[in-house]
């Protein structure tokens, strides 16, 4: 299928040269099975990231804390998706659970739901939409106390009952907050 466009005036002879720009896409049909985790780069949060007043909180006088995760799926893909924040200076490969401390570092992991599929086409048709919202203890609140943290995520994509089809439109979305609920007292 194409089209040829032409303005202004135009000769095309025996011999002539015509150029043209032409633009393919199909979707990529594959089928997983025991794939490598996907390591987001990691980031740093410094103390220019995080408010003095939760700093000095999370230290004392906080009545709830928590990390609220918005998740859009929109690839036929499940899996699950971890979340790593580290105040540990000596661990330097965020993702190595076998280095992992309690004290330093949180570590949580949800599920990811795959988008709606169109039985017809294969191709997704609605994308999967989660708010997972994580509740910090008094240990993990802390961390948060003594930046810099470092930030990853880790994506765990399951094996596929037979063949997926991706295209150039899909994507899996995370964007967060942290919600932190404070005790405030009269001087």
């Amino acid at each position: 299928e194409g089209k040829v466009t032409a303005s202004g005036q135009a000769e095309v002879f025996s011999g002539s040269n015509v150029w043209g720009h032409y633009q393919l896409e199909t979707p990529i049909q594959f089928q997983i099975s025991n794939l490598k985790p996907i390591r987001s780069d990691v980031d740093t949060l410094t103390k220019d990231d995080i408010a003095q007043d939760i700093r000095d909180a999370a230290r004392e006088d906080f009545q709830e804390a928590a990390i609220v995760l918005n998740i859009t799926n929109h690839t036929p893909l499940g899996g699950s998706l971890s979340i790593i924040i580290s105040g540990d200076s000596t661990h330097t490969d965020i993702y190595d659970t076998t280095q992992f401390n309690p004290q330093k570092e949180i570590r949580r992991t949800v599920a990811l739901q795959p988008g709606e599929v169109d039985r017809n086409t294969g191709y997704v048709k609605q994308a999967s939409m989660n708010q997972i919202e994580l509740g910090l203890n008094d240990r993990e609140l802390k961390i948060f106390s003594e930046p810099p943290l470092r930030v990853g995520f880790e994506l765990h994509i399951f094996d596929t009952n037979g063949t997926v089809a991706l295209r150039s439109t899909d994507f899996i979305e995370v964007s967060g907050i942290s919600r932190f609920r404070l005790f405030v007292r009269k001087k």
